[in-house]
């Protein structure tokens, strides 16, 4: 591995193969790369990742109903089905269900949960927090990338045009064999609505309002102070054949 992990740090990450150490937390700005490094974490590791979002959306699409209760599925089709958010009791009550799946034995890792402090404190009352990870990357940088997205709106497969190499950032395209078409289904490859620059500024903002704070939160009722840690770097670079820079994993020094 390139990683360059501080001791602190690197400990903290050794825990997971603990059996004590079960719950994973990783926060990150929209479009940081929180999906891409718990899927590759996943994989090291056997771990499973639990998205609320990808399961509400199973849920309305009769994906995986029969693992919840003919109310709960109704109360959620017809919550989304109306263009509101579901509560957060129902994103636990999700939540409570899923980690009882025989498939997730060694632990687990939430993404894009929890995202307010309600959440956090609903979460608790439930289960612990083990490590909590944070995944930054300068907002700028962020801005230029999230533009240069863009999605098959066929099969849903991610590409990026943009290409940063400035101020030790060198991450490559994702450019698709042929310019505007999915190299899986041969779809057109559009941008997403909440990819303009505009909207990836306001969902920046949105974020520091109201689920940055939780990070603080969820730091302050961790099982261990030293299952902490921040990655300072890119992790979309990590979709590259090669890895070329380096990642600087560090522990927060103070909360």
């Amino acid at each position: 591995s390139e990683m360059c992990i501080r001791d602190s740090s690197r400990r903290a990450f050794s825990s997971a193969t603990n059996k004590n150490i079960k719950y994973f937390f990783f926060f990150g700005a929209p479009g940081v790369g929180k999906g891409t490094f718990a899927t590759r974490f996943c994989k090291d590791t056997g771990f499973k990742t639990i998205s609320t979002g990808d399961e509400l959306r199973r849920i309305v699409k009769e994906e995986n109903s029969s693992t919840y209760p003919k109310e709960l599925v109704k109360t959620i089709r017809d919550t989304m089905s109306a263009g509101k958010l579901v509560s957060d009791e129902v994103l636990l009550e999700i939540i409570g269900r899923k980690v009882l799946d025989p498939e997730i034995t060694k632990g687990v890792i939430f993404d894009g949960f929890p995202r307010t402090i309600q959440q956090l404190d609903l979460y608790r009352q439930k289960l612990p927090i083990d490590l909590v990870v944070n995944i930054t990357l300068r907002e700028d940088i962020l801005i230029e990338k999230l533009a240069g997205r863009r999605v098959c709106d066929g099969c849903g497969e991610n590409y990026n045009i943009c290409s940063i190499k400035t101020e030790g950032y060198d991450m490559d395209p994702l450019n698709p064999k042929k310019e505007g078409v999915c190299d899986k289904c041969s779809g057109k490859l559009v941008i997403r609505q909440d990819d303009t620059k505009e909207t990836v500024k306001a969902r920046l903002a949105e974020y520091n309002k109201k689920t940055a704070p939780v990070l603080g939160l969820s730091l302050i009722h961790i099982s261990e102070p030293t299952r902490q840690a921040e990655i300072s770097y890119a992790v979309f670079c990590l979709k590259k054949k090669k890895l070329q820079t380096s990642y600087s994993i560090a522990a927060y020094s103070e909360i």
